[in-house]
């Protein structure tokens, strides 16, 4: 398991020790999961807040860096390597959460 999802499930209380095998996988694909769904929020917030190309520029930066730094972080494999090359992330997204 992460190391990350580790220490987050520690602070919630969950003892992973009394936990039985085959319960890691799923508790750590819910927390991969629950962290793409926030990815999904982060790279799909609103760009109206740019009012030049500039600005637009700093915002797409912004975004895919903290997009990048939470996949680093949790240690999540990314699908694409830039905001505008997930069109067919944003489908599956859409799919997720109507599962």
């Amino acid at each position: 398991m992460n190391e990350q999802i580790k220490l987050i499930a520690e602070q919630a209380n969950l003892k992973l020790d009394d936990l039985p095998d085959d319960m890691f996988i799923p508790l750590e694909k819910f927390a991969e999961l629950l962290l793409l769904e926030c990815i999904d929020l982060v790279e799909t917030t609103p760009r109206h807040c740019a009012f030049t190309t500039y600005d637009l520029g700093t915002v797409e930066c912004t975004i895919q860096k903290t997009s990048e730094r939470l996949h680093e972080h949790f240690g999540m494999k990314r699908a694409y390597k830039t905001t505008s090359e997930r069109t067919g992330i944003k489908d599956i997204s859409k799919t997720r959460r109507s599962l």
